[in-house]
């Protein structure tokens, strides 16, 4: 199965990986402006590719609206993205053990950590020199979460969705 993200308990090497979602669950996500399904010239594989440059107008998230949360407990978060040396921003909702949404809002417009409000904004600074390339992201969740907003707020429970927005490609 081609994934799109994946979690695991464990970093790349050991067991257990749970897919979040394939290419064939396209129709689990929520789309927004311009985004579609394109063959990349590059590496020949389905991907997903979101334009423009406003953030709130152009995204694909996962799980679409109304629907069941991910809930996938693994700590480790693998994405496969390109990005294009535009402003991206990719948001990651996750539930703390109180049950209690926080947004990790990753972006290469941030430029320094910073919580506001249910929102967790990290800067991305060197994401900007893959830009054009292919890459695997790895998020810690659990120790991201520890770090930035310590013990109460800070335990990891679950993911309960991603988005995606402007000027990248998924796969």
């Amino acid at each position: 199965r081609r994934s799109l993200l994946a979690i695991s308990d464990m970093p790349v090497g050991q067991t257990r990986v749970e897919i979040i979602v394939t290419a064939e669950d396209w129709a689990h996500a929520e789309v927004r402006g311009d985004v579609e399904q394109a063959i990349d010239k590059d590496i020949g594989k389905r991907t997903f590719v979101v334009r423009g440059k406003t953030a709130a107008c152009n995204f694909l998230a996962l799980p679409r609206a109304g629907s069941p949360p991910l809930g996938v407990s693994g700590t480790f978060m693998y994405i496969q993205l390109r990005l294009t040396g535009q402003p991206f921003v990719l948001h990651v909702d996750v539930m703390n053990q109180d049950k209690f949404v926080i947004r990790l809002s990753f972006s290469s417009r941030y430029v320094m950590a910073k919580r506001a409000g249910t929102v967790l904004q990290l800067p991305s600074p060197e994401l900007k020199e893959t830009a054009g390339k292919w890459t695997v992201l790895c998020l810690d969740l659990a120790a991201l979460m520890r770090a930035h907003l310590g013990a109460r707020d800070g335990t990891y429970l679950c993911v309960k969705g991603v988005t995606a927005c402007s000027t990248m490609a998924l796969r």
